[in-house]
C-alpha cells in the first residue's frame, strides 16, 4: 500500500503554489534603502520593502480627494481605515499595511503614491496626535529604479489642482533610493 502521508504534504504544497501563483504574479515589489537620522544625529541606512497588490482606480482616487475636500484629514483617515490593505510596507522588520496605492505615468517616469492608515513606525521619529497616516511618493524611471520620499506621520490635504499635499510631524522627510524587484 502506498504511503499517502508522505505524499500529502507535497500535494498540498503544489496545490497551494498553483492557487497562490496568480496573486504573486500581480504583486509589484520594490526594495529601497531609507536614509534615517539616528537619535545621535548620525545617518543610518535602513532596508525597506514595498509590495503592492492592487493600484487604485481613478474613481477611488476621486473618492479620496472628495473625502479630503469635504472632511479634511480626519475624513481621509476614516476612508483609509475602511479600505482593505492593497499592499505591505516593511521597514526594519516592522510591517504596515498599505491602504492606498496610485500610479501615474508622466512620460519618462512613473509616480507612485502610497498611504497607510496609521503612522509608519520608525524608532527615531516621535508620533504626534493628528498625524495619523503614513505617506510615500516614489519617482521611478523606465528602468524601475529611482528615488522616493517617506513621511512616517502625516496630515494630508489637497491643493487647488487636486494634488495630495502632506504636512509632516517629523523635522525631516526620509529619502529613499528605490529599485523595482
Amino acid at each position: 500500500m502506498p504511503n499517502l502521508t508522505a505524499r500529502l504534504p507535497w500535494a498540498a504544497l503544489v496545490a497551494l503554489a498553483l492557487t497562490a501563483w496568480p496573486a504573486l504574479a500581480q504583486t509589484e515589489t520594490f526594495t529601497a534603502v531609507a536614509e534615517i537620522k539616528t537619535p545621535g544625529g548620525e545617518s543610518a541606512s535602513v532596508p525597506v520593502m514595498i509590495a503592492v497588490g492592487r493600484y487604485a482606480t481613478s474613481n477611488e482616487r476621486r473618492d479620496l480627494i472628495a473625502a479630503l475636500k469635504k472632511g479634511g484629514a480626519t475624513a481621509a483617515h476614516a476612508l483609509l481605515l475602511e479600505r482593505d490593505a492593497v499592499g505591505m510596507l516593511q521597514i526594519n522588520g516592522q510591517q504596515t499595511p498599505i491602504r492606498y496605492a496610485y500610479a501615474v505615468d508622466t512620460g519618462g517616469s512613473r509616480l507612485i503614491t502610497l498611504a497607510t492608515a496609521e503612522p509608519i513606525p520608525i524608532a527615531t521619529i516621535k508620533q504626534q496626535p493628528g498625524y495619523d497616516v503614513g505617506f510615500l511618493l516614489l519617482d521611478l524611471g523606465s528602468s524601475g529604479t529611482g528615488t522616493g520620499q517617506l513621511v512616517p506621520a502625516a496630515r494630508v490635504h489637497v491643493d487647488a489642482e487636486d494634488a495630495i499635499v502632506t504636512e509632516h510631524a517629523s523635522p525631516e522627510i526620509v529619502q529613499l533610493k528605490v529599485t523595482k524587484k
